[in-house]
Formats: structure tokens, sequence, C-alpha cells
């Protein structure tokens, strides 16, 4: 959903994308839920590299279905180590994250001096606190009044009939709320749950 060139994105932090290329690797917890898969499909869209972190491998896998360039399991003891290798001495520029808490906290350390972090959310309950000193820049992809995102939206929704954007989701019969539920608290699910009738 990116309309290149220091355009926005249709989603929340979005225009913080613009301008991504191959040498500036993108930071990406949770890809495999909510938004995250419309970040991985995004960055690659730009030609930059996508790191997506998730939890296991059945997510890593749903990961690199994505497309992401590359895709670390958080869940490994070590991984910030795993991602500096895998990126050959090249630091993310950008972090897109939803967690917060002690994974948003390390993706937020492995940021290079100078990068951008996108807060659009914290389900772990609190935010990231970022060293000043480092010179990374915290960006919050949320709060935006109601209306005010109607640009993105549009671009969003068009990216999506398009075929450009396909976002997850996982289906419950309206009879299986309380098994929807079980899934969504046990980190079970990918992309949105949505029950239906």
């Amino acid at each position: 959903v990116l309309q290149h060139q220091h355009a926005a994105l249709g989603l929340p932090g979005g225009d913080q994308l613009a301008g991504a290329h191959q040498e500036r690797p993108r930071g990406l917890p949770a890809p495999d839920r909510g938004l995250g898969p419309l970040f991985v499909q995004a960055v690659e869209g730009l030609g930059a590299t996508a790191v997506g972190l998730a939890g296991g491998p059945a997510k890593i896998e749903r990961v690199r279905a994505l497309g992401a360039t590359l895709a670390v399991d958080y869940s490994e003891p070590g991984w910030p180590d795993r991602v500096r290798e895998l990126l050959q001495g090249r630091l993310p520029t950008v972090a897109l994250d939803g967690v917060g808490g002690t994974l948003g906290q390390a993706v937020a350390d492995l940021l290079a001096g100078g990068g951008r972090l996108v807060r659009f959310g914290w389900s772990s309950g609190e935010a990231v606190p970022v060293d000043p000193s480092r010179g990374v820049t915290v960006v919050n992809g949320l709060g935006a009044r109601p209306g005010a995102q109607r640009d993105r939206e549009a671009t969003a929704l068009a990216n999506a009939a398009n075929g450009i954007w396909t976002p997850l989701v996982q289906r419950f019969a309206l009879a299986r709320a309380r098994a929807a539920h079980t899934a969504i608290e046990t980190r079970a699910t990918v992309g949105k749950v949505v029950l239906v009738p």
C-alpha cells in the first residue's frame, strides 16, 4: 500500500517505510498477526529486506510464505544474534512494533543508530522505552482521530481489492466462539480471527 517516493502506506506508521530499499532491512515483530502480514507484504513490495519474527516453526513457515526475506523464531534463545548473523552486519533501520514488552525491547535494541521504531500497539501491555542517546526516532502509529486516515484507508482497501495485499484471516463458526477466544489467548491463531454465523 505504499505509493512510493515519500507517500504513505495505508497502515499506521506506514509512511515511515517510504524510500525503503534493499540495503535497509526492516524488523517486523509478530508478522503473523493483525497488521503484521500486511507490513511484510508492503516491505517486500518496496524491495527492502523484511525480517519477520514469530514464535514456533509453524508460524515461521507462515511468515516465509507471506514473503519475508528472513524469518527468525523469537522463542529460540539468542534470536537477536541470529538476526545479526542473517543480516551480515547490516542493522534494521525501521522496526514496526505492535508487541512491546521484552520482545519489542529486543527489537528496538537491534535498530541501527538513527533508526525509527514505529509503534502500533503493545499487546504485551507495555510500550518499549528507547534510549534517546541512540538517536532512534519513535513514531506512534496509533492515536489518529476518526476520519483522519481516510486516504490511507482507501489505499489499503484498494490494495486488498486488487490482490496486492492479502490479509490473514482465521474463521471460526459463531457456535465455536469459546474455542476462538481460547485460540487467541493461547496465541494459537494467525492473522485476524473472525466469527461467522
